[in-house]
């Protein structure tokens, strides 16, 4: 099955010339990761009271009134 979606999909998709991308010197190092995360009570209190409660439950099926 997953050899059949692989198939539909890559040819769906075009192949892209990458051969005359121009090349960036001064592009800072990521290494993708998070060192640290801040999350306070005040910040969760306005998003949750920003919520519309007439809105469809999300993938937790909950709805936001909950």
């Amino acid at each position: 099955m997953v050899e059949i979606f692989n198939d539909f999909f890559s040819s769906v998709f075009t192949k892209e010339d990458c051969t005359s991308l121009p090349h960036v010197d001064d592009m800072p190092c990521e290494t993708g990761v998070l060192n640290e995360v801040v999350i306070n009570e005040s910040d969760v209190l306005t998003r949750l009271q920003k919520l519309r409660h007439d809105k469809a439950p999300g993938t937790d099926d909950l709805y936001p009134h909950f």
